[in-house]
């Protein structure tokens, strides 16, 4: 399995894409992480745990849906994107470094029966050092919410 999701971030660094492909193992969700103009693959770990340096956002889908939430930020002059895809009742978190700015979360419903879209989108300039913020997914696939929530 693992290898597979390398695979899927190498062609994706391959077609000038940044993308991050998510997994889970050992307890700890991890990430494969391709930025815009980087030649190899960095694994970046996900976890509600506060990483000095880092800020997190928390996105757990209480939809009848598979919720893809994207967090897009720039550090150092490079753009990155982060990516998770959560099925009801998951929980899908991101570490931000405090030095990012531009800082956008998206989150889409994915489904085979019915047409993907984003429906709802949240951008910052930049994030509080060591700020940790907390969104709540709602509705239908047809029909999807999302709003901020007390972490």
């Amino acid at each position: 399995m693992f290898a597979i999701v390398r695979r899927l971030a190498v062609v994706g660094a391959a077609l000038g894409v940044g993308a991050c492909v998510a997994t889970a193992g050992a307890g700890v969700a991890m990430a494969q992480q391709v930025t815009s103009g980087q030649a190899g693959v960095q694994m970046a770990p996900l976890s509600v745990r506060h990483e000095a340096g880092h800020s997190v956002i928390s996105v757990t889908n209480g939809g009848g849906y598979v919720l893809r939430a994207y967090v897009d930020y720039t550090q150092n002059g490079t753009k990155h994107e982060l990516f998770d895809a959560k099925s009801l009742g998951f929980t899908a978190d991101f570490d931000v470094p405090d030095d990012a700015t531009d800082v956008t979360m998206r989150l889409d419903v994915y489904g085979a029966l019915f047409p993907d879209h984003t429906f709802y989108t949240k951008h910052w300039d930049s994030l509080a050092e060591g700020q940790h913020r907390c969104f709540k997914t709602w509705g239908t696939a047809f029909d999807g919410y999302a709003a901020e929530v007390a972490c």
